[in-house]
């Protein structure tokens, strides 16, 4: 079985490249508020924020290609991967045309829906621009995406990807720098997605020669793929909702305060996912054997990737508004410090990191079209509560209106992995969230009644490694007591993966 050095290479370049894009995503809007200001900042985040959910829609038709290409590679059946590919290829450039059509109107109408003091063509060039990276992407590059991911080559992906982000950051600090205007700065970012587009095209030609096109590929080989773009059509209604209304009922520059703490624990976020990212194919390559073996491995999965969803984002909530102090020190249009904001994003990344494996075993077990009115619901919930409360109580109604739609989410597909793929008890689903959840609590409390005054950067760092060593041990220590099967089950996921005959 194909897995065991493309997992180290997964995760290892997959956390390598999201420390990396770390880095420079704290640099480069820090560059762009002292330039521009907070408005233009509070523009960019919204577009980029938009868009990049926008880009879920690849997932919908690419969870089903994922899913539809796992056995004939594992079986080394060639014609029949072609016909997936063909198909997946034949359905994304469809998509395209679609996509086009949703960037003109977005950059066409969300200028008159925004009130801000940047003149209108600025605000829809710098959307176009940005909606026209996906149409290029998506159109030459997006099957291929797919294909590396379900051959357990999703490193090769995350490094373009690293690539492409280092030579655009590069361009927009130059650029930012020598005086250039936003617009300048979103046409460096459209001609940095070509030179990822021309590098991911050619390896994958040079690495796959055996695919044949089929012009009349079956979409139907792509099961389930319209519960799949339904999840993800409602991932984006849900994911868009908080920026999209901060950035209209309470301004761009409230939108940019968003985005500072957003971009603190999004990028935590994406790097807790790519360990999801990259491990996950274990679950579609083993769900259709051995049920028990499938259990102990999803089982033993979940409880450490819960673990390091809290740890990580139990740190950050700590370290979140010593750290925007320090980064917004010099910037005096508005003000960066809100109480309780670091708390709600804390939350609502456990909540979705709580839920990820187990919608990664929906995806991989082919129950999206089960769960699609769910997937709905959630975002009818979002943006229902979150457009009553913002009336009442700005971004704080948004962020609640958020951890609402996720106490039901996350719930229901805890419940639903239980109950209708693991075939175990539902209370089995939440000893981890539970033990995690009580730890957690105990932080806030002690978090509340603590100030910590960091007056530098280097000051930050040492704060940092303290408190991650103090949070990692007691969440390792408090794990390790209450689930004493965890370091056996582990040990016996990895002989199996290294012997799989035992």
């Amino acid at each position: 079985m194909r897995g065991g050095r493309s997992v180290i290479k997964n995760v290892a370049f997959g956390f390598g490249s999201k420390l990396i894009v770390f880095v420079f995503g704290m640099i480069v809007p820090q560059l762009l508020i002292k330039s521009f200001g907070s408005e233009v900042n509070g523009l960019l985040t919204t577009v980029t924020q938009i868009y990049t959910y926008i880009a879920l829609l690849e997932a919908g038709i690419g969870n089903a290609a994922v899913n539809a290409l796992y056995r004939p590679l594992d079986e080394g059946d060639r014609d029949m991967a072609s016909s997936v590919i063909s198909a997946a290829r034949r359905y994304f450039r469809e998509v395209t045309v679609l996509y086009f059509g949703a960037v003109v109107l977005f950059a066409a109408i969300y200028p008159w829906c925004v009130s801000s003091e940047i003149d209108k063509m600025t605000i829809f060039w710098v959307i176009f621009i940005q909606g026209m990276t996906g149409c290029i992407s998506y159109y030459f590059c997006a099957v291929y995406n797919q294909l590396l991911d379900a051959d357990a080559h999703r490193y090769v992906t995350e490094n373009v990807e690293l690539l492409g982000y280092v030579l655009t950051s590069v361009a927009k600090i130059i650029l930012i720098s020598m005086g250039f205007n936003v617009i300048s700065v979103q046409i460096a970012n459209f001609v940095m997605v070509i030179v990822k587009v021309v590098v991911t095209y050619s390896y994958c030609k040079k690495k796959y020669p055996w695919i044949i096109y089929k012009k009349n590929a079956d979409k139907n080989l792509l099961q389930q793929r319209g519960a799949f773009i339904i999840h993800e059509v409602s991932t984006v209604v849900f994911s868009n909702t908080d920026v999209f209304i901060i950035s209209t009922f309470c301004g761009l520059a409230l939108s940019s305060v968003y985005g500072v703490y957003n971009l603190v624990f999004t990028s935590l976020n994406t790097l807790v996912n790519t360990a999801n990212g990259g491990l996950g194919f274990l679950l579609g390559q083993n769900h259709y054997k051995d049920h028990k073996k499938f259990l102990l491995l999803y089982e033993t999965y979940d409880t450490i990737y819960t673990m390091a969803v809290f740890i990580i984002f139990s740190i950050a909530y700590i370290l979140a508004i010593p750290f925007v102090a320090l980064y917004t020190r010099d910037i005096t249009d508005i003000n960066y410090i809100i109480p309780y904001v670091p708390l709600l994003f804390a939350l609502i990344n456990i909540m979705s990191g709580t839920r990820a494996v187990a919608a990664r075993l929906i995806t991989v077990t082919g129950n999206a079209r089960r769960t699609q009115g769910r997937s709905i619901a959630e975002a009818v919930i979002n943006l229902t509560a979150s457009l009553i409360l913002v009336q009442f109580f700005g971004i704080y109604g948004v962020l609640i209106g958020t951890v609402i739609a996720l106490l039901y989410r996350m719930n229901d597909m805890l419940i639903f992995a239980s109950r209708h793929i693991l075939k175990r008890n539902i209370i089995a689903g939440y000893k981890n969230l539970f033990v995690n959840g009580v730890l957690f609590a105990g932080i806030v409390l002690i978090n509340e009644r603590l100030t910590l005054q960091i007056g530098s950067y280097g000051s930050f760092v040492v704060h940092g490694i303290v408190v991650s060593a103090i949070v990692g041990a007691v969440y390792l220590l408090l794990n390790c007591v209450c689930n004493v099967r965890l370091l056996k089950s582990l040990k016996t996921v990895l002989r199996e993966r290294k012997n799989p005959s035992v």
